[in-house]
């Protein structure tokens, strides 16, 4: 409850700079904070858009970790959001 929908929040879990994303819809998504292009810029979350930007190169992400615009061509890691009650579980895929 403390996120309003369309908001972000960077956390950093499993040794990873990652951003949780509340969508629109309310549900909870959670991808890598760090552009893949050149795996040193942190992304940063356009709420209006409702994309994920990088201000190094102008790439640019989906809630799902898809590229949307170039340069980067690798998609974002992203990890499952679990919701249970008031708290939110994210798994670590192995």
């Amino acid at each position: 409850q403390e996120m309003g929908e369309r908001a972000s929040k960077p956390i950093t879990l499993f040794g990873r700079t990652m951003l949780l994303i509340r969508g629109a819809n309310g549900r909870f998504y959670a991808t890598s904070a760090i552009c893949t292009h050149m795996s040193v810029c942190h992304l940063e979350w356009k709420e209006e858009r409702n994309l994920l930007v990088c201000p190094c190169h102008g790439g640019e992400f989906d809630v799902y970790g898809n590229v949307v615009k170039g340069p980067p061509s690798v998609p974002l890691q992203t990890f499952p959001v679990e919701v249970s009650g008031d708290d939110l579980f994210l798994r670590r895929e192995v």
